[in-house]
């Protein structure tokens, strides 16, 4: 088996461990419709504005919320947020070699000067990883799509 072949066996090795991990969690659909939301958000606005989006997002709430199903909301959602910001800070380490932790992602791959077609490689590279994490998730957690499905509420004719 080749170098590529066996490193790209164990990217979706990791990846379905990762999913397997979230099965055990209380927010898998949350986490299912925001995973499948960041590989086109890399895309359409590159790694690093979708890095600062989910970076957010997977920070604690300062705001105080008097209703308890909007404080369990919010939970969920923070720990949907800081799984996927764990997920990329581990593939950054591990198969990028971009040593960092979640706190100086950003600073990090900013002073890194990569090149345009290097920044796109790993952006690439990225996508395709959480990919396959998407398609684990479609087909290993239970609870619907949480997010997908509230954006479309208000489409349906009827």
């Amino acid at each position: 088996m080749g170098k590529l072949q066996k490193n790209n066996r164990m990217k979706s090795l990791n990846a379905f461990e990762e999913v397997e991990q979230i099965q055990r969690e209380d927010f898998q659909g949350e986490f299912k419709g925001h995973i499948k939301n960041i590989p086109m958000y890399i895309y359409t606005n590159g790694l690093i504005s979708t890095l600062a989006f989910v970076l957010k997002k997977a920070e604690n709430n300062k705001e105080e919320n008097s209703k308890e199903e909007n404080k369990k909301k919010e939970s969920s959602e923070k720990k949907s947020y800081s799984r996927i910001c764990k997920m990329i800070v581990d593939y950054l380490n591990d198969y990028e070699k971009i040593e960092n932790e979640q706190k100086t992602l950003l600073k990090k791959i900013v002073e890194l000067s990569l090149s345009p077609s290097e920044y796109r490689k790993v952006s690439l590279r990225l996508i395709d990883y959480l990919e396959e994490v998407v398609e684990f998730s479609e087909a290993m957690l239970k609870g619907e799509d949480k997010i997908h499905n509230e954006n479309t509420k208000g489409d349906q004719n009827g």
